[in-house]
């Protein structure tokens, strides 16, 4: 029986963290226009700084300082961070709905996120009401799809794997998790989210 659900944070809750990312939740592509830097470049700054970033190895700072090379005007970083900051948001029908969830199942975030992002998530959008524990992969040192990650969750929660539902929208994540005998589900949208509970028999009334 289940008992604990497991959510990711950016691409389901809430916008991901990529500069140049685009879905129904925001776009960032605002942010490159107003600093003035392409896609590709943005993208290529991200890839290098990303996997220390998650990991916890070095702050977000180190990202901005190389992103404010690439820019040919006088903009004020603090601008360009704002409007980056700002583009940042929640899904509401998603957290309304966990919320009804919170009613019947202990709830947990694990995601992959920087230490500075985490913060800002948690407090923007008082994540923290939400969930009982929000794990970090920058906390950790260490994320997604290692399983070292969920064996820890696993480990920290006191859980058997049997009592755990793990939602994520990237694929590899998922497997990862199923491969540890996780119950499993891809996020694509709030109504095939709905569609998938139902057939795990969980109680979303």
């Amino acid at each position: 029986m289940i008992k604990c659900i497991i959510f990711d944070l950016g691409g389901v809750f809430v916008s991901d963290a990529p500069i140049y990312y685009v879905n129904k939740l925001t776009d960032f592509t605002e942010v490159l226009e107003f600093a003035g830097v392409s896609k590709e470049d943005s993208e290529k700054l991200w890839d290098k700084h990303w996997l220390k970033l998650k990991l916890g190895q070095e702050s977000i700072d180190l990202f901005w300082h190389d992103f404010y090379k690439l820019i040919n005007n006088n903009i004020n970083l603090d601008k360009i961070k704002e409007l980056y900051n700002s583009k940042i948001i929640l899904d509401r029908q998603v957290f309304d709905f966990a919320k009804k969830l919170k009613t019947n199942y202990k709830l947990l975030a694990l995601a992959n996120e920087s230490k500075s992002g985490i913060k800002l998530k948690i407090d923007k959008f008082k994540l923290n009401t939400l969930f009982e524990k929000i794990y970090c992969s920058a906390d950790l040192n260490m994320a997604k799809p290692n399983k070292d990650i969920f064996n820890y969750v696993i480990n920290d929660s006191n859980l058997d794997v049997n009592e755990i539902l793990f939602i994520d929208n990237q694929i590899k994540n998922v497997n990862a998790a199923k491969s540890l005998g996780i119950k499993s589900v891809l996020f694509v949208n709030l109504e095939q989210l709905k569609k998938d509970l139902v057939l795990l028999s969980i109680n979303i009334s």
